[in-house]
């Protein structure tokens, strides 16, 4: 189980850092300072969609949920369990699970180009089953910025803290 969290987590980082090859490479040229200046990703543009991001969950938004995600995003629950979008968001809209608020403490944003790493600490109250759930687990979401300037996550890899 351990292995593979730590595969999981590889796996998002090495994501991460070819998406950063990717603009070193000279993707995104010929766009004017302007237009890089305006769609530049930024710590707070990271930080506002993480909670965008959350208020989503916990309002079970799934227009907005389809907004956030990428197409191809990977998502690790700290059991190991991997979802694609299509599947994340049918368990956050009808899943055993009903969010009923998230917070994040510690966290840390980190940008590399159109990537930013965000780790935090992921703290939730939920209902499972006709009873209220506490939820305290370590998490490592990869996010990058789109053409359009938008800011979707693309990688998330939870992790059972010590």
């Amino acid at each position: 189980m351990k292995h593979h969290t730590i595969i999981c987590t590889f796996c998002c980082l090495l994501l991460a850092l070819l998406s950063c090859k990717d603009q070193a490479d000279g993707s995104g040229a010929g766009e004017s300072n302007s237009e890089t200046v305006a769609l530049a990703m930024t710590k707070t543009t990271v930080e506002d969609a993480v909670a965008t991001l959350h208020t989503a969950m916990v309002e079970k938004d799934g227009h907005l949920l389809e907004l956030l995600y990428s197409e191809e995003l990977t998502y690790g629950h700290s059991n190991a369990t991997l979802e694609d979008k299509k599947t994340f968001i049918e368990n956050v809209l009808q899943g055993p699970f009903d969010y009923l608020d998230i917070t994040t403490a510690n966290q840390e944003v980190s940008l590399f180009g159109d990537t930013a790493i965000v780790r935090h600490i992921f703290e939730t109250t939920g209902m499972s089953n006709g009873e209220e759930v506490l939820v305290r687990i370590g998490n490592l979401q990869v996010y990058q910025r789109q053409a359009d300037g938008s800011v979707l996550l693309l990688a998330r890899q939870a992790f059972k803290l010590p």
